[in-house]
């Protein structure tokens, strides 16, 4: 009985492809976790921004202008915006602008980065929780 070898060249290099993967995966796995990580916090500061600008286009249009009661109904809004893409607020500034007609409202919200060692490794010193903020400003009309 006669044996086949299914490699008839290049014996020596069997491992070859096995031992370069294994260099390369940690760095494939860390900009991969790295890519998730500022994906999700780009993606909350949008949210962040939609709510602010809900709020003022709230304030702006539907809101009395002259009444400072309605700023809850404006409060409520940004939260509800917030929360639909999973972000909490800690602070929501609603101010109306006297001199150029333009109100503002202003979200901050934390942000809880899932991998926060990766970007100590790379050197990034990054707050955990880190608070995001957006801003929108509309002219009363």
């Amino acid at each position: 009985m006669t044996c086949h070898h299914r490699f008839k060249h290049g014996s020596s290099e069997h491992g070859t492809a096995l031992i370069e993967f294994a260099l390369v995966l940690p760095l494939l796995l860390v900009v991969t976790f790295a890519a998730l990580d500022l994906s999700r916090a780009f993606l909350a500061k949008n949210v962040l921004h939609q709510a602010a600008r809900e709020g003022a286009r709230m304030r702006v249009r539907m809101v009395d202008p002259a009444s400072g009661s309605d700023i809850g109904l404006v409060e409520d809004r940004v939260r509800q915006v917030a929360a639909a893409g999973g972000l909490s607020p800690s602070s929501i500034q609603v101010s109306a602008g006297a001199s150029g007609g333009q109100d503002s409202v202003s979200v901050t919200a934390p942000f809880t980065f899932t991998f926060p060692l990766l970007f100590k490794a790379v050197g990034m010193d990054l707050t955990n929780p880190m608070p995001l903020t957006a801003t929108c400003y509309m002219k009363q009309e």
